[in-house]
């Protein structure tokens, strides 16, 4: 593969990564990872930190919440706040690949790729709050739960976490661009001699006198 075709698959996979990330973070600034319906068809929207009232506001978690987190709930958050801090890693690691290549850290581009599989892993742990006795249990109040705005776009990010591990793995490495302000720094000249102009200088001279004392 040529360094032209890596290069631009590498330029995709960055953009790719920023854009699941974006996903990333406002599926945890959602309350509507999931809608609870009521036997009145009535929904109120659950995030992964935060919760909707019957007013439509949206506010975290309680600590009374927290202290019934049957653990799904808690399985869940920490997926939505590992994935795209793994996701962050990875675009440090290509960052500094388009500048220094990938001999500078050892494994080359394996520790990037293991990045990314933990972020699709913990980008589906997200789903696990659909098995929250909490939020999600079938009981007088909760009838069923459907998937939300947030859970849809966790679903996206996961894809492109997943696209962007193909790539990564799959891709070329192409050739880092190296510092730029040091190709702007004058390169000092140095005068080389010739090899051996000294000895013919010399030899020359000896010749020069060696023909004067025979004229003589």
């Amino acid at each position: 593969m040529s360094n032209t075709c890596a290069l631009l698959v590498r330029i995709l996979t960055f953009l790719l990564l920023l854009y699941a990330l974006a996903l990333s973070f406002m599926t945890l600034g959602s309350c509507h990872f999931l809608a609870a319906l009521t036997p009145t068809d009535e929904s109120h929207g659950v995030g992964l930190t935060s919760f909707e009232l019957e007013s439509g506001e949206c506010l975290p978690h309680s600590t009374f919440i927290k202290r019934n987190y049957n653990g799904m709930e808690m399985v869940a958050k920490v997926g939505g706040f590992v994935a795209p801090s793994l996701g962050a890693l990875v675009i440090i690691f290509t960052l500094l690949e388009c500048c220094r290549g990938n001999e500078w850290f050892c494994g080359g581009k394996c520790l990037p790729v293991l990045l990314l599989l933990g972020s699709i892993v913990c980008q589906g742990l997200t789903f696990f709050l659909f098995q929250s006795d909490l939020f999600c249990s079938k009981s007088e109040t909760i009838d069923a739960c459907l998937m939300g705005e947030a859970a849809y776009r966790s679903v996206q990010a996961t894809i492109c976490y997943f696209v962007c591990f193909i790539l990564y793995l799959c891709g070329g490495t192409p050739r880092p661009l190296g510092n730029p302000m040091s190709m702007m720094k004058p390169q000092p000249q140095q005068l080389q001699q010739p090899h051996g102009g000294g000895n013919n200088a010399n030899n020359t001279t000896n010749s020069d006198k060696l023909k004067k004392k025979k004229t003589t």
